[in-house]
């Protein structure tokens, strides 16, 4: 009696321990402590809520237990990788209907899910990835195999070529079709590399040690094919694998200071399923990281240095040189276009001369009393209310023309203002420009030069009244009024 007694026992005890674990620990949030957010992935249909669960902390050998637990499911549904590794088969018939298996599967998805088909042959590789209903239906034939020596060896190297995109594992059904597996003794290094990867192998096969243990091991289920509704329990459980996973919320009852070195554990008891354990560091440099990858927190903050930088950036310069902005933008609006084109005689001929038009314009190294001075007082010369240009010698001796405008360009381009047809001139030879009644003229660096007075003119100069212009074979003179 008592022997009996030992042996029910151990069944119930080795039957809680090798238990399949229903949950998976996703994530542990901690960044908005004393506020806790949890993650759990649903591996099978189980129901969650605050009433089969059970969670305490531990810090400093003191237990708490929070008493405003929460525990909410998202709308909608994840999408997930599905992978189906095939057994083929001599039979055409077996063969037929787990073709029919792959394309039903196939239908579960939506356009977001991966889905991947392998055959498992010892000659070759066969994987078959971003594979559609449509696609299976036109071309997806499994070969006849009467006999197999590897096939642990080809699960193995599919899982080699997984990847787990996001949080969630690929969910990999394995289609067994022998009622044995000649290199069973591989079974323990197969289960040890899934575990190590977060991949639970689901077995799809006639009721065996051999199919039994891969799925207990390596944290998968197992489906019987001599069961009537077992691929009806293999599409639920995938339809349940897409669903969002549990998100548990709750506030911590321990105090700790910011700048304070602790750890402390949570455990996490699903009543009558499972325990699940964890911990998260509350040393102030993790808190600052995790705040960082807190987008709710990060956010924000980057856009509010961002914009500080941006204001820096406009402010900084007129709190510096306030006088000097002022004149600057000053003289910007009294003439931007001699400034620029000063800048261009520069370059082609050297520094500035005294005397010169481009001298009264500013420069990199110019103090602010001379640059106010410049605002103060006007330019040098004749002024002239009007101004004509009388063709003296040239294509058309005796032509005249009225300067209007701030600004006027002389060449033998048609667009030209005073148009010249004179082919030894540039399209845009020279220019007039009116600053304050002054009358200043331009060489728009010309191929032949513009001559003021029988002299070339290499800087901007104001023209006076009878002044001769030569600017290729034309002799022009300026009467201003």
């Amino acid at each position: 009696m008592n022997r009996k007694i030992y042996i029910f026992l151990f069944f119930i005890l080795s039957t809680h321990l090798t238990s399949k674990p229903i949950f998976f620990l996703e994530s542990l949030n901690s960044s908005r402590f004393p506020s806790i957010d949890i993650e759990l992935r649903e591996n099978f249909n189980h129901p969650l809520s605050p009433s089969n669960l059970v969670l305490a902390e531990e810090m400093d050998g003191i237990r708490t237990i929070p008493a405003d637990l929460e525990v909410r499911r998202e709308k909608g549904i994840d999408p997930i990788q599905l992978v189906v590794s095939v057994q083929p088969t001599d039979s055409k018939a077996i063969n037929q209907w787990t073709t029919d298996l792959v394309i039903s599967l196939s239908t579960l998805l939506d356009n977001q899910d991966k889905f991947s088909v392998h055959i498992q042959e010892e000659r070759r590789f066969l994987y078959q990835i971003h594979q559609t209903t449509k696609s299976l239906q036109s071309g997806f034939i499994l070969p006849s195999v009467d006999s197999y020596s590897n096939t642990l060896e080809t699960i193995s190297i599919l899982l080699d070529k997984l990847s787990i995109s996001g949080k969630k594992s690929p969910f990999l059904v394995v289609i067994i079709h022998s009622k044995s597996i000649p290199d069973k003794i591989k079974i323990v290094e197969l289960t040890k590399k899934a575990r190590r990867m977060g991949i639970p192998i689901h077995i799809l096969g006639f009721p065996s040690d051999e199919n039994r243990k891969i799925a207990e091991y390596s944290d998968g289920k197992f489906y019987s094919l001599k069961e009537k509704d077992s691929t009806q329990k293999l599409f639920s459980d995938i339809k349940q694998y897409k669903m969002p996973p549990y998100k548990i919320s709750y506030t911590s009852k321990n105090k700790v200071g910011f700048f304070d070195e602790k750890i402390i554990s949570v455990d996490l008891g699903i009543m009558n399923v499972q325990n699940i354990n964890s911990e998260y560091d509350l040393s102030w440099s993790s808190r600052i990281e995790n705040s960082i990858r807190d987008p709710y927190v990060f956010l924000p903050v980057a856009i509010f240095i961002f914009m500080l930088c941006l204001s820096a950036l406009y402010l900084l310069p007129r709190m510096r040189y306030p006088k000097f902005t002022k004149t600057k933008e000053k003289l910007e609006e009294l003439n931007t276009n001699i400034f620029d084109e000063s800048k261009a005689y520069e370059q082609m001929y050297g520094r500035k001369g005294e005397g010169d038009v481009s001298s009264h314009y500013i420069n990199e190294d110019i103090d602010l009393p001379k640059i106010e001075n410049q605002i103060r007082f006007p330019l040098a010369g004749e002024k002239y209310q009007k101004a004509v240009l009388i063709q003296k010698s040239g294509p058309n001796p005796g032509k005249q023309f009225t300067i209007f405008g701030s600004e006027t360009i002389l060449g033998k381009s048609e667009t030209a203002d005073f148009v010249i047809w004179d082919n030894s001139l540039n399209n845009t030879h020279a220019k007039i420009v009116n600053l304050q009644d002054h009358f200043i003229l331009y060489d728009l660096l010309s191929d032949s030069g513009v001559f003021l007075n029988g002299k070339k003119l290499l800087r901007p100069k104001v023209l006076y009244d009878f002044d001769e212009i030569k600017i290729g074979k034309t002799l022009l003179i300026f009467r201003g009024k």
